[in-house]
């Protein structure tokens, strides 16, 4: 019954493991998303700036 108990014990720690593996994994999905759709605002912003800085530079052209 010890070893039965022991490989109940170790699988509860993997499924665990598991668990937070998934979590840290959208955690990362999350923060690359965020940086992205940053990366796009500040483009974005420093496209605007650039235009109220020049406005003679011509139409304005949306970020792709």
């Amino acid at each position: 019954s010890a070893t039965l108990r022991r490989r109940s014990v170790s699988s509860r720690i993997s499924s665990s493991l598991k668990a937070s593996n998934s979590s840290c994994s959208i955690l990362l999905l999350t923060l690359a998303v965020l940086r992205e759709t940053l990366g796009q605002i500040s483009r974005y912003l420093s496209t605007v700036v650039k235009i109220t800085k020049n406005p003679l530079h011509g139409q304005f052209q949306p970020f792709t």
